[in-house]
C-alpha cells in the first residue's frame, strides 16, 4: 500500500472553504505502506527528459487518459513535442518509451483554486504508434451509494513514505469513503494510512469485475497538502462523452471493444456491446441438434438470438484488428 499525488488542495476549513496548497516539501511528507507494483502494465508515466510529469492508463491501443491538471506543471505544448509515454516500473528506465502524437484537455476543466477542488480533471494524449500493452476500460455507468466502501487499488508513479521515490510504481488498496458529483473521495482513516501523493496525479483506481477484468473507475486529481488525511480523483462516469469523443477522433469508433480489436482476437468477449464474432463457436456448442437455427442463446443473455445477428456476427468477424 502506498501513498499515491496531483496539485494537491489542503483540506476544507472549519468554514468549508477549501485553500489551494503547494505540493509538500518532499522531507515533512509521512507517507506509509509503500508497495512496489511490478504488475498494472496499463499504468504509465508522463514525463519530459528524464522528468516524470504524471502518471496514466492506457485505454486504447492509442489513447493514454491521464489529469488535466498535470498541464500546469509543463505546457501542454511542450508535453506533446519533447514528451513521452514510458512503459515499466521505472519511469526513468523504461521497458519501452512512445512519443506523443497530440494531447487534449477536457474543454470544461476547471483547476484548483481558493474555495475549489476543480472539475472535470480529464486530459488524454495520443500515442505515436501502438501501446505495447493492453488496455484497461473504463467505467462508464454512474457511480452509486452501493458503490460506497467498495476497495480500489489505486496505482501510480508518485512519492513514498519518505517523501522521495518519484518516478517507481506503486500501488494501494484504497475504500471509497464517499462520492460526489465529479470525485471519488478516499479517506486515509479507510485504508490503514494510505492514499495518493504527489507523482500520482493522473493515475487509475481500478475496480477487479467479478470475471475477473480490471475497470478503471477514477483518475488520481487532488489530495491534503501532507497527503495523510484524503483525496478525490475524479469519476471517469462524468467524461464519458469527451472521453469517447477522444476515441472515436483517434479510432473511428466510439466502440470500445472495436477500437481495441476485441471483435476478433480469439477471445468470447460477453461484455461488449455488439455480439462478438469469437463467441459463435460458443454459442453453437451450447446448442441442441436440430430446429431452424442455433440454440442455448438464453445461456449467453439472449442478444445471439435477435433477427440479424448472425449477419452482423459474420459481417465483423471480417474486420480487420484496430
Amino acid at each position: 500500500m502506498i501513498w499515491l499525488t496531483a496539485a494537491l488542495a489542503a483540506p476544507p476549513t472549519a468554514q468549508g472553504e477549501t485553500t489551494l496548497a503547494a505540493p509538500p516539501d518532499r522531507a515533512e511528507v509521512f507517507i506509509v505502506n509503500g508497495d512496489d507494483e511490478p504488475g498494472y502494465p496499463s499504468t504509465v508515466s508522463l514525463g519530459v527528459g528524464p522528468i516524470h510529469v504524471c502518471t496514466g492508463s492506457v485505454i486504447t491501443p492509442r489513447v493514454v487518459l491521464s489529469a488535466a491538471h498535470c498541464s500546469g506543471e509543463v505546457p501542454l505544448e511542450a508535453v506533446v513535442q519533447f514528451g513521452s509515454v514510458r512503459f515499466g516500473e521505472v519511469a526513468a528506465d523504461p521497458e519501452v518509451s512512445i512519443g506523443i502524437e497530440s494531447a487534449a484537455l477536457h474543454p470544461d476543466y476547471i483547476p484548483l483554486g481558493p474555495g475549489t477542488v476543480g472539475e472535470f480533471d480529464f486530459a488524454v494524449v495520443v500515442l505515436a504508434e501502438p501501446s505495447p500493452v493492453d488496455a484497461v476500460f473504463f467505467r462508464t455507468r454512474p457511480i452509486e451509494p452501493a458503490d460506497v466502501g467498495t476497495v480500489l487499488r489505486s496505482v501510480g508513479y508518485g512519492i513514498d513514505e519518505t517523501g522521495a521515490g518519484s518516478g517507481i510504481k506503486r500501488s494501494a488498496s484504497l475504500t471509497i469513503s464517499d462520492f460526489d458529483e465529479m470525485y471519488l473521495i478516499s479517506d486515509n482513516a479507510d485504508n490503514g494510512g494510505s492514499n495518493i501523493c504527489s507523482g500520482d496525479s493522473g493515475g487509475p483506481m481500478y475496480a477487479t469485475l467479478p470475471d475477473g477484468r480490471l475497470e478503471q473507475w477514477a483518475i488520481h486529481s487532488w489530495g491534503d497538502v501532507e497527503c495523510r488525511i484524503t483525496s478525490g480523483s475524479t469519476r471517469t462516469d462524468v467524461g464519458v462523452d469527451w472521453i469517447l469523443d477522444q476515441v472515436e477522433a483517434v479510432h473511428g469508433t466510439r466502440d470500445l471493444c472495436m477500437a481495441n480489436g476485441r471483435y476478433d482476437d480469439d477471445v468470447c468477449d460477453l461484455y461488449c456491446p455488439l455480439p462478438d464474432p469469437d463467441c459463435l463457436p460458443v454459442v453453437l456448442a451450447t446448442g441442441e441438434s436440430g430446429g431452424d437455427g442455433p440454440k442455448g442463446c438464453s445461456t449467453l443473455m439472449n442478444r445471439f438470438c435477435a433477427p440479424g445477428i448472425w449477419i452482423a456476427l459474420l459481417l465483423l468477424s471480417r474486420r480487420r484488428r484496430v
